[in-house]
């Protein structure tokens, strides 16, 4: 049977190291190169994974052998490359789907989707495919924590993100866009269906939105970046970039310049506005000209 010794990788902020005791490799719910077991014979009849009515059934990837994937339907059909420590909820079913259909969840997940229906349907992509999510740590735990998140939309990382009742359910989903998630959504509803349709968009999500209901509806045309804002009960609900509060915004300026041959350098216009994402821009549009004779 293919249960191996050690596993090749687990999950931290942007690398990839050993990551359990015991794994099992799986294929559409049975052992990679051993067709004749199922997944949950290689947890030893799922007294240390796959534990559950048909919690690894059609499951494809990982698994370690630390309980997780158990639950009734934890697992099923999922295609995940690593699950460890996730995954886990006896109501079921936490995983159901995730990764599946064309979806890519590219590395895996660590101590994550651990509740009812945390992460079902997470990063599918259905016939269509689209649905896409780097990886998790430490997130979407809760009931329906991450549920449909990048359902046929596209998530960078999540880490330390979206832990509560529906913190990120739908995040991104149909078409939407989200960047990184990092630190922030931890609380009821709080990115709940932001960045949701096509041409939906979302940047990087930091220390951000972590109130109930904080961020949830957000969205955007523009990859707006939130760092340290929306950390209030409703304090972004349904919101765009150009109705963000003042803590997301930044105060930018575009400047143009005659810049002549002996090193007179003239200012000619600057144009300040305010967008968001919260950075400092400066662009300079320097024009060479010759010195009047």
């Amino acid at each position: 049977m293919n249960v191996a010794p050690s596993s090749p990788t687990t999950i931290t902020s942007h690398h990839v190291t050993p990551l359990c005791a015991e794994y099992v490799t799986c294929v559409n719910g049975h052992v990679k190169g051993d067709p004749d077991v199922t997944c949950f014979e290689a947890c030893d009849n799922g007294a240390n994974c796959c534990s559950g009515i048909d919690a690894c059934k059609g499951f494809s990837g990982r698994v370690c052998k630390d309980g997780s994937c158990n639950g009734p339907a934890a697992c099923q059909y999922a295609k995940i490359p690593l699950v460890a420590n996730s995954c886990k909820d006896a109501n079921g079913p936490p995983c159901y789907f995730a990764g599946s259909g064309g979806g890519t969840l590219v590395v895996g997940m660590k101590n994550s989707c651990n509740g009812e229906r945390a992460c079902q349907y997470l990063g599918q992509g259905r016939a269509t495919g689209g649905g896409k999510v780097e990886y998790l740590l430490d997130s979407c735990n809760g009931y329906y924590g991450c549920a449909n998140a990048g359902y046929q939309g596209t998530i960078g990382f999540i880490k330390s993100s979206c832990n509560g009742s529906r913190a990120c359910n739908d995040l991104a989903r149909d078409g939407g866009k989200s960047g990184n998630v990092q630190d922030s959504c931890n609380a009821a509803y709080s990115c709940d269906s932001a960045a949701k349709g096509t041409s939906k968009f979302i940047g990087e999500i930091s220390m951000s939105c972590n109130g109930a209901n904080a961020c949830q509806y957000l969205t955007g045309i523009n990859s707006t970046n939130l760092n340290n804002c929306c950390n209030s009960d409703n304090e972004c609900t349904s919101k765009n970039e150009l109705s963000l509060p003042a803590q997301c915004s930044v105060r930018g300026v575009t400047c143009i310049f005659f810049l002549f041959d002996v090193g007179v350098l003239l200012l000619l216009l600057c144009m300040f506005f305010t967008a968001p994402p919260k950075s400092f821009r400066l662009h300079f549009i320097l024009v060479l000209m010759p010195l009047p004779t």
